[in-house]
């Protein structure tokens, strides 16, 4: 099973769904939704440290909170076995998501004009990349914090996908959207 270390490039591909790549190549042995869920959050939440007690709240809020933190040593174990053992800074009380990955998700919001415009490059770019909502398919009922997170997020990105899509139409150049574009998912 590969690892992810320094002189391999991991890849994670939120919009669409999940998909983990190092050098290209899948990563098996995501065997369940929370494991991506906190591998999703943590990467994409990347820029601060978060306190166990707040993932374990985030994941399994209706446990208690010894037993949440429990599961989250097992979950932050198996992501470790999975891609290696560099993934997280971690100290007694917080996590960090640290490696130099690709991530889509940061790709397509740093694509996006700071002052709202819509530069055509920029926005053919954004469109190239967006393959569907953050994290498609994925939903965890069990979970209202994580469920609210990714709702947010999804809701955040609704209006620049928009702008994106509809972008090649107002400057009069109609194009075909790729397959995976809809009206349902704009």
């Amino acid at each position: 099973m590969p690892t992810a270390n320094p002189g391999h490039r991991l890849e994670l591909l939120f919009l669409g769904g999940f998909d983990a790549r190092l050098d290209g190549q899948p990563i098996a042995g995501f065997s369940y939704n929370k494991m991506r869920a906190l591998l999703a959050y943590l990467a994409v939440e990347r820029q601060q440290d978060y306190s166990r007690e707040v993932l374990a709240d985030l994941l399994w809020s209706g446990n208690d909170p010894v037993t949440g933190r429990g599961n989250l040593r097992r979950t932050l174990a198996d992501l470790r076995r999975v891609l290696g053992t560099t993934l997280f800074a971690t100290s007694k009380h917080a996590i960090r998501f640290i490696p130099n990955a690709y991530i889509d998700v940061m790709d397509f919001t740093r694509q996006l004009p700071a002052d709202g415009g819509t530069a055509q490059s920029n926005a053919e770019r954004a469109v190239a990349l967006y393959r569907g909502e953050l994290l498609a398919g994925l939903s965890l009922p069990d979970s209202p914090v994580f469920e609210g997170w990714l709702q947010a997020r999804r809701g955040a990105r609704m209006p620049i996908v928009g702008s994106c899509v509809f972008m090649p139409y107002r400057a009069g150049r109609a194009r075909r959207l790729p397959s995976t574009t809809s009206a349902a998912t704009c």
